[in-house]
C-alpha cells in the first residue's frame, strides 16, 4: 500500500484525457505540501468535452517527486 492517498478531492471523475500532460511552468517559491520539495509544476492536459464535442483543457499543479496533484481546473 502506498503512503500517498488516492487522488480523490471529492469531485466526480475527470473527463477522458485526449492529449498527454504538458508541463507549462514551474512554481519557483512553492514547496510541495506532501514531500516538501521544490518540484511543483503547472500541468495542462487535453480533455474530451462532453458538452459540445470540442476539446477542452484541464490545468493542475503536480509534483515531479511524489504523487501530489491539486484539483484540476477545467477550461471549456
Amino acid at each position: 500500500m502506498s503512503k500517498y492517498p488516492e487522488r480523490d478531492h471529492g469531485y466526480r471523475n475527470s473527463p477522458q484525457v485526449t492529449i498527454p500532460p504538458i508541463i507549462k511552468d514551474g512554481l519557483q517559491n512553492e514547496n510541495c505540501p506532501e514531500c516538501k520539495g521544490k518540484t511543483l509544476f503547472v500541468i495542462e492536459v487535453g480533455l474530451e468535452n462532453e458538452v459540445n464535442d470540442q476539446e477542452s483543457a484541464g490545468i493542475y499543479v503536480g509534483c515531479a517527486a511524489c504523487p501530489f496533484a491539486s484539483p484540476m481546473m477545467i477550461r471549456r
